[in-house]
């Protein structure tokens, strides 16, 4: 799940915090997920419409439809069919598995580009962990499958994008039998996960009802528009995400940062201020909020909470990266490697990273290890956009390095 922090890129001390869902799939900037029931209580439905300023902004150009976001096309039920028929001894579970992991029939690319819902996701053959989920979802539903969705909590990522920080983290969808084939006393399940072994292996998780699942897309969607400029759909994304489920910080926190960069801090305040009731430990919440009123002239008021937001987060997201950026640009070399492989050894899988200490190791002459590098940020890119770039850099390093494989 992607989670969001909108920022001025790199260079400047202030950064808001979004609540996105995308990384592999799930976006969650501001705070994890509730467990919350299946129906979000009328108290908080009440107070979340309270929330709502749709005056402040222009009709979007593209409305949300969380009846959409699963909605299947007719190609999706006609490669349904063909699943509900499976090879002898097997079940439909395994031949849908099959169908998404196998390179002879869905052939599915990882892209964290945008967040996709069910039917875009099986037109491009593409899509982050959550657009996966959603498709493999639909897919169940059509094949009479029941589904469960799991939030992996796994220290969550940071990337940017359009001037802001986005925080990952990641889903995943267990598919049970059903009913008609189950043996008595079997309720095992299938877990469908788009992430290596390797990088979720040994982690809990968190139980996520089809409502979250529902609002983190829409929560996504909104902090990608957000990072496009693209204000009033941004608004019209984070508004839905917070009808659906009211008690998502997340999406109470997307619609904070909204608010802000619209312009409207008293609107943006009360937001970030519910949710931080929802939860009062997410250092998304805690980071907006406190910079919002530092800002308004508060301080006294921003201190407990950047006291509190030190003593749960004491290095920023991408801290190293950026400190690291700073020591290249006064050509002290050496201090950028070591920062560079600090922070990879938060993020090891983040692409950004391996291309900077690419860069580094470049300027020190060591150009191999420079090729080693920008090799893994291929490896790590999670966009066809960025992997082109990366591996275009290294075409053309190691034309200067025939020796370098």
């Amino acid at each position: 799940m992607r989670g969001l922090v909108a920022s001025g890129l790199g260079r400047t001390t202030r950064t808001v915090w979004l609540a996105l869902v995308a990384w592999a799939g799930l976006a969650m900037l501001g705070g994890c997920a509730h467990r919350g029931s299946s129906t979000p209580p009328p108290s908080a439905l009440r107070i979340a419409q309270g929330l709502m300023h749709d005056s402040l902004f222009a009709p979007p150009a593209t409305r949300p439809d969380r009846d959409a976001v699963l909605a299947p096309t007719p190609q999706m039920q006609a490669h349904a069919e063909k699943l509900r028929r499976p090879p002898l001894g097997e079940d439909s579970r395994h031949a849908l598995l099959h169908a998404l992991f196998r390179n002879d029939d869905l052939r599915l690319n990882y892209d964290t580009g945008r967040t996709r819902d069910a039917a875009t996701t099986y037109q491009d053959r593409a899509g982050n962990c959550l657009s996966l989920v959603l498709m493999t979802a639909a897919f169940a539903k059509m094949l009479d499958m029941p589904v469960s969705y799991q939030a992996v909590v796994v220290e969550e990522a940071a990337t940017r994008a359009g001037g802001l920080l986005f925080l990952s983290g990641h889903v995943n969808i267990l598919l049970s039998q059903r009913a008609m084939y189950r043996r008595p006393g079997d309720d095992s399940a299938l877990l469908v996960d788009f992430l290596p072994g390797e990088q979720v292996a040994g982690y809990r998780t968190v139980p996520l009802v089809e409502h979250q699942v529902l609002s983190l897309y829409m929560n996504n969607r909104a902090a990608e528009l957000l990072a496009e400029g693209r204000i009033a759909d941004a608004y019209a994304h984070a508004r839905e995400a917070l009808l659906i489920d009211p008690v998502s910080s997340s999406a109470a926190n997307t619609l904070a940062v909204v608010y802000s960069r619209g312009g409207h801090g008293a609107a943006a305040e009360a937001a970030w201020r519910r949710a931080l009731v929802l939860s009062p430990d997410s250092t998304s919440v805690l980071a907006n909020l406190s910079q919002h009123l530092e800002r308004s002239g508060r301080a006294p008021e921003a201190a407990p909470l950047a006291s509190r937001l030190a003593q749960l987060q004491p290095v920023p997201p991408l801290h190293h990266l950026e400190q690291g950026r700073l020591a290249l640009d006064r050509g002290e070399l050496s201090v950028a490697r070591d920062l560079f492989r600090r922070e990879l050894r938060r993020q090891p899988y983040q692409a950004e990273v391996h291309y900077w200490l690419a860069v580094t190791n470049a300027r020190l002459g060591d150009g191999e290890r420079a090729a080693r590098d920008l090799a893994q940020a291929v490896m790590h890119s999670t966009t066809p956009v960025q992997q082109q770039l990366y591996s275009s850099k290294l075409a053309r390093l190691r034309d200067l390095l025939p020796a370098v494989q």
